[in-house]
């Protein structure tokens, strides 16, 4: 019988590569998203900029684009 052990070094690495898969993965899915929606949506769905007033009540769309577009850790735009 063959025993195969890793060391910790070897297991950081494994999730290291596996977390640059899963990035790699997602940027494709959003990329062959954007490929088949249609321009005209697109162009409704874009957001150029977001500036947020955290003492005022927020719309249903000002949420939106805050859970989904803005980085939870900063007030700028995430890098997808």
């Amino acid at each position: 019988m063959f025993q195969i052990g890793l060391s910790v070094g070897d297991v950081n690495r494994i999730l290291q590569s596996a977390k640059m898969e899963q990035h790699a993965m997602q940027v494709e899915l959003l990329l062959e998203l954007e490929r088949a929606t249609p321009r005209r949506i697109l162009r409704k769905l874009w957001v150029s900029h977001f500036v947020d007033y955290p003492n005022r009540k927020k719309t249903f769309m000002q949420k939106v684009v805050k859970q989904f577009v803005i980085s939870p850790n900063s007030n700028t735009f995430s890098n997808w």
